[in-house]
């Protein structure tokens, strides 16, 4: 793995693939209607968990792997941007079983504040 790359004229400067250091990804929502992520405060937090309280996961091993348990837990906060820090400190990387945990918690976000809406998820991985 290398720091070093070739810079135009520009600015402008090839992606350089993942190294070993630590670094932090980021997992988003960007939404036509909302814009990037949904705002939520501690009413609509309050609004949501009691919504999805005694519920499970929709991808039950999923969530097993990723928290050990299938149940639905409050969330502190909004689900859809998501930091991340991978590296050898950490525990590797981002994973589907967390993309799916986070998937689930952002529909539980919309469908419970924003009924009126349909919802169609389209996912962009790097």
């Amino acid at each position: 793995m290398t720091k070093k790359a070739w810079v135009a004229p520009n600015g402008e400067k090839v992606l350089i693939p993942k190294d070993d250091d630590q670094g932090l990804m980021i997992s988003a929502f960007h939404s036509h209607e909302f814009g990037f992520s949904l705002e939520m405060n501690e009413s609509d937090l309050k609004k949501v968990n009691e919504w999805h309280h005694g519920e499970k996961q929709h991808d039950e091993s999923a969530a097993k792997g990723k928290r050990g348990t299938s149940n639905k837990k409050d969330l502190p906060s909004g689900p859809f941007i998501i930091k991340f820090e991978y590296g050898a400190a950490n525990k590797g990387y981002w994973s589907y079983d967390h993309m799916v945990s986070q998937l689930d918690n952002c529909v539980d976000c919309s469908k419970c504040l924003h009924p009126e809406f349909k919802y169609l998820f389209l996912f962009a991985h790097s």
